[in-house]
């Protein structure tokens, strides 16, 4: 090759080599851009939350696991912890991975003394979060001393949501269905990661309500296997039935064992029916009482005394009762010791599948006001109802309801201004439960002359003495078979 050719050559090669570097150089090499930079920046804290969910979600599991943090104590440690990776990013610049791990491991070892001293009046207690700082009432729910329950150590990472899964929901997350305790944090509207892991632990919380009513009575008389087989499995009992009774009303107790209370089971439905009492001033009733619930095992007394103004307190026994050792009854009436029960008419349309299974409550629905005449036995003074109207209630005569408002009205009990007549008390109690009570014609609030046809109609009739329920009884099984007409 000639000297003018390898010159040439030797130029083309310079000037290639020049413009190549220029190019890298520059930073506008087309061929090495993927995106532009402004594209890139734009993305920066979505891509930045995606990139430490793990550790963020390590360490709020961490937060409520060991120290029950609270949502205003854990959004200010993220909060800093946030602040303090932003301005070490600005100063260095350098790789991310790791920083803001860091900065929140420190955050969360600075805090989490702090956050134990100040968890004294902050715990979390049967999946719920609840206030130490008690009212005395309160102290008495249930005659026990409530317990701290530490948290769960067995939380795992599965039990929060992923980052991005919370925000695009936009629901408060559920560790372990842990209520909010309200505090008067301020909110934070800056957006990115505080603003996740705010509808993590945000939303509408629930006030602990007050207890007004505690039932802090123990039970003297109990039949807790009354709904179980031998071998402590739950019977599948259909209809539970609650019978209302005082000491003396011996007679009428032993009508209904004999009479409309004997059945238990129709049409396959398995029955329970049993008789609340509470306790007497008069020795000799109270022994023989005790004597009775020996021999028949159908009797349920707490230790409150046994008066015309502790209806409701013997109404909430039977809730409470009913909600503790027959919870899975499907269906259960409250009834009292002057009524005939006809099990045979009630059984019939409980089984209908359109007869409602849960937040069912039918009777003989009054809608009424209160009786402001203090000579009245059902006399309301304003000052314990200032309201002019009752909401619609059953007749404490006879009513009944699905399984699952027993335990409903009892919790609602606790929370409700105490009112001494139990049918406007329960009502107001389902009121607050939005339950709707539904009238039905079978209920009688009144005496209905005996005729067999109308009889085997009808659901309650009431003022029946003793001997007159052994006539109905008999009478009804003379004539089973005949047929009706009307």
């Amino acid at each position: 090759m000639s000297r003018m050719s390898r010159n040439l050559c030797f130029a083309i090669c310079v000037a290639v080599g020049n413009i190549l570097f220029y190019l890298v150089m520059s930073g506008s090499l087309v061929a090495f851009k993927k995106k532009e930079p402004v594209e890139q920046s734009g993305r920066i804290h979505h891509l930045r939350a995606e990139m430490f969910e793990d550790e963020i979600s390590k360490l709020v599991k961490s937060a409520v696991r060991d120290h029950g943090m609270s949502r205003q104590n854990l959004s200010m440690m993220l909060e800093n912890a946030y602040r303090e990776h932003e301005a070490e990013e600005d100063r260095k610049r350098k790789n991310n991975d790791q920083d803001l791990t860091m900065a929140l491991e420190h955050a969360y070892r600075g805090h989490a003394t702090s956050e134990r001293d100040s968890m004294d009046d902050f715990f979390i207690h049967k999946g719920k979060s609840v206030s130490t700082k008690r009212t005395s009432d309160t102290a008495t729910l249930h005659n026990n001393k409530s317990r701290e329950e530490k948290p769960k150590d067995d939380m795992t990472i599965e039990d929060l949501p992923p980052i991005h899964s919370v925000e695009k929901e936009l629901e408060p997350l559920d560790v372990g269905k842990v209520e909010e305790v309200q505090f008067p944090a301020e909110r934070n509207d800056k957006g990115g990661v505080l603003d996740v892991i705010g509808q993590m632990f945000g939303g509408s919380g629930k006030k602990e309500k007050p207890i007004v009513f505690p039932h802090d009575y123990n039970l003297v008389l109990n039949e807790p296997n009354k709904c179980k087989n031998s071998d402590g499995s739950d019977k599948p009992i259909f209809f539970l039935v609650l019978v209302m009774s005082i000491h003396k009303n011996f007679d009428q107790r032993n009508a209904i064992r004999r009479t409309w209370g004997s059945p238990t089971e129709i049409d396959g439905k398995q029955i329970v029916t049993l008789f609340l009492l509470a306790k007497s001033t008069n020795a000799k009733h109270q022994s023989l009482v005790e004597r009775e619930s020996k021999q028949y095992k159908d009797i349920l007394m707490e230790d409150f005394m046994d008066t015309y103004k502790n209806l409701t307190i013997k109404t909430m026994m039977g809730m409470k009762w009913a909600s503790i050792y027959c919870p899975h009854a499907n269906y259960i009436m409250k009834t009292d010791d002057d009524m005939y029960i006809q099990y045979a008419n009630i059984i019939p349309h409980l089984s209908k599948p359109i007869t409602p299974t849960s937040n069912y409550v039918s009777g003989f629905v009054i809608n009424g006001s209160p009786i402001r005449d203090p000579k009245s036995k059902w006399y309301m003074p304003k000052e314990t109802y200032p309201g002019t109207k009752y909401p619609p209630f059953c007749s404490g005569t006879g009513y009944m309801f699905s399984g699952d408002v027993a335990g409903k009205v009892y919790e609602t009990s606790l929370h409700t201004p105490f009112l001494y007549l139990e049918d406007v008390f329960f009502a107001i109690c389902i009121h607050s439960l939005q339950i709707v009570p539904i009238n039905h014609k079978g209920f009688n609030n009144w005496r209905t002359p005996y005729s067999y046809c109308k009889y085997k109609r009808i659901f309650t009739t009431h003022m029946v003495p003793p001997t007159e329920m052994r006539r109905i009884w008999d009478d009804q099984k003379t004539k089973k078979g005949y047929k009706c007409y009307i």
